[in-house]
């Protein structure tokens, strides 16, 4: 059941990097690019941040369910606040670049991350 959960929230994190496309970058971006688009189709259209969401369950499920390494596992758990900041910090950003666009999109979209609420 572990491996098979990793395995989604791998494909999940794979699909929303290619729903994004030229506009996922692992670097926040600061200054608005004549190309950059907000994206909210496909999974984006359920899921802010399909990625990070699918990077912190794919850690904590690998090391504390697959792994059974409960050090790691509680590791991830703490570290998750990079996730927390980092979604702030987009956010901000994504608002100043997109404005109300952005925020409608912020109140028909989900974050599933402990620490980050709609």
């Amino acid at each position: 059941t572990g491996c098979i959960t990793v395995l989604l929230f791998q494909s999940l994190r794979s699909l929303a990097m290619m729903t994004a496309g030229a506009n996922f970058t692992h670097l926040i971006s600061f200054r608005k690019e004549h190309n950059h688009v907000l994206v909210t189709d496909g999974i984006y259209s359920i899921l802010r941040h399909p990625s990070y969401t699918a990077f912190f369950y794919w850690a904590v499920i690998l090391q504390g369910g697959v792994m059974k390494n409960p050090v790691a596992c509680l590791g991830y758990c703490v570290a998750q606040q990079v996730f927390v900041n980092r979604i702030r910090i987009e956010e901000d950003t994504l608002v100043h670049f997109f404005g109300p666009q952005y925020e409608e999109y912020r109140k028909r979209s989900w974050v599933f991350i402990p620490g980050v609420w709609n």
